[in-house]
C-alpha cells in the first residue's frame, strides 16, 4: 500500500504483478498528505489519516483527521 500525496490524495495497492490499484482518495483536502495506511486484523477495514482536513484548525493553522474504510478490499 501506498499513501499518493499531492493532486491524487489516493491510497493504492501495488499487486505482486506490479499493477497499481485505487484503494480510495481524498478530495477538498488541498496541501494535505496521506499518512499511515494500514489494515486491521481482519483485513476488512483500512485505516489512513490526513495531516490536514478540510475543517477547523489547531494552534499552528493545522488539522488532521483519521478515516476507517470498510471493505471488503481482498478476494
Amino acid at each position: 500500500m501506498v499513501g499518493e500525496d499531492g493532486r491524487d490524495m489516493q491510497v493504492v495497492a501495488i499487486s505482486a504483478e506490479g499493477s497499481i490499484v485505487p484503494l480510495v482518495q481524498i478530495t477538498g483536502q488541498d496541501g494535505s498528505e496521506i499518512t499511515g495506511p494500514a489494515f486491521g486484523p481482519s483485513l476488512e477495514r483500512l485505516y489512513f489519516s490526513s495531516q490536514r482536513g478540510a475543517e477547523g484548525a489547531d494552534l499552528l493553522g493545522m488539522s488532521g483527521i483519521t478515516y476507517e474504510v470498510t471493505g471488503p478490499f481482498f478476494i
